[in-house]
């Protein structure tokens, strides 16, 4: 093996040595905060895992406005392609909607009733990294007739390490049924050493 060979195999070591130490602190869970939000109207913006799920199973919507869990599916999500600001919209119109959609990328394509279903599009804006991520969690409606949109927040803890690539987290889906009045419900998980 000559000086080369030798100064490269050591460089792939120390590489490997790297990532066992790294990885397992970028996958442990860690603290987090639950907060809760209302938009001030069905299609405005609020100020505000990382693994893609193409459809959350959940029971039917409840009958006559009965409590239960809200069935919903991802139309879209990832790091690229979500809008440059922090949002939590609704939509419950095609028009709505259509003026948007391409701010959530492949989401736009997607085929929604909406006399079935509800838009719900949820960003992180311009993030520093790639160990970001918001996802819609979980969706229930109350005995009121509410719908509580549950939005988790994933971030890293100071000291993570993670890509430097700037990202635009998004999550999109679609609600069972025709949410009128939604409040999100935010949890934020911070992971990583």
């Amino acid at each position: 093996m000559n000086h080369r060979e030798a100064a490269s195999a050591r460089m792939r070591a120390a590489l490997a040595v790297l990532l066992l130490l790294v990885l397992p602190g970028c996958l442990e869970g860690g603290e987090e905060d639950v907060t809760t939000s209302t938009p001030p109207g069905a299609a405005s913006p609020t100020p505000s895992p990382p693994s893609a799920t193409p459809t959350t199973p959940a029971a039917s919507p409840p009958p006559g406005g009965e409590a239960g869990s809200v069935e919903f599916r991802t139309l879209a999500e990832g790091q690229q392609g979500g809008p440059d600001v922090p949002s939590r919209r609704v939509f419950t119109s095609e028009a709505a909607w259509r003026a948007e959609a391409g701010a959530y990328g492949e989401a736009s394509a997607q085929e929604v009733d909406f006399a079935a279903e509800t838009v719900i599009a949820v960003s992180l804006g311009q993030r520093p990294s790639g160990c970001f991520s918001v996802a819609v969690t979980r969706a229930e409606q109350s005995a009121n007739g509410e719908t509580l949109v549950e939005v988790t927040t994933y971030e890293p803890s100071p000291g993570a390490f993670c890509a430097s690539v700037v990202t635009h987290p998004f999550h999109v889906v679609a609600l069972e049924g025709a949410a009128r009045q939604v409040t999100f419900v935010e949890r934020n998980m911070t992971y990583g050493a």
